[in-house]
């Protein structure tokens, strides 16, 4: 019987998609990728830990790309921070 906890979390699965198109159309990951703040599963970080995970604005490029260097709605005040 499959439970809950066997289920992938849908955010995890959208955000690992989503950076799989990125790294098709543009051949590179977003700056979450570079962040010391990202968690493991590639979809939250400190600054978005829970709920929706990081927002798709930040996690595209092109013209709607936001730079996460900049205070963003939600962040908890936790910007990027590229790691060690």
């Amino acid at each position: 019987m499959i439970t809950q906890a066997d289920r992938p979390d849908p955010v995890v699965q959208a955000a690992h998609l989503l950076r799989l198109q990125m790294e098709a159309h543009f051949g590179e990951f977003p700056q979450c990728d570079e962040c010391r703040h990202l968690h493991a599963d590639g979809a939250y970080c400190d600054a978005f830990p829970d709920g929706k995970g990081i927002p798709t604005k930040l996690l595209i490029f092109g013209p709607n790309m936001h730079d996460h260097g900049l205070p963003f709605p939600g962040d908890h005040g936790i910007l990027f921070e590229a790691k060690d």
